[in-house]
């Protein structure tokens, strides 16, 4: 049996260990990339419906009459927790919010 290493020199051997970790190294890259990036479509897609769903729900409460039935509407608001709200007054002042880190500026 032939040794395939025989007439490769031991510089031309370290070369293609080089290569092959940078190929390697690349191949690692591409995929967490790609990973990466399919997660945060997910997640892009999922807030776009939470969102899309609580608009409806508001909008369901603000049109409707007082004899409708409101608890499905209501039960959609009060289960938000990762949509941002805040409640200001006329003069643009925060009255309420929810799930909004505020930062002491004072």
């Amino acid at each position: 049996m032939l040794n395939p290493f025989r007439s490769v020199s031991v510089y031309q051997l370290r070369q293609r260990w080089k290569a092959g970790l940078l190929l390697f190294a690349l191949v690692i890259a591409a995929a967490t990339l790609w990973y990466t990036e399919s997660l945060a479509q997910g997640l892009r897609r999922r807030e776009a419906r939470e969102v899309a769903r609580w608009g409806m729900a508001v909008e369901h409460i603000v049109k409707s009459s007082p004899d409708v039935d409101l608890t499905l509407a209501t039960q959609i608001i009060e289960d938000n927790e990762s949509i941002p709200l805040l409640l200001v007054d006329d003069q643009g002042r925060v009255v309420s919010s929810r799930n909004v880190a505020w930062r002491d500026s004072t």
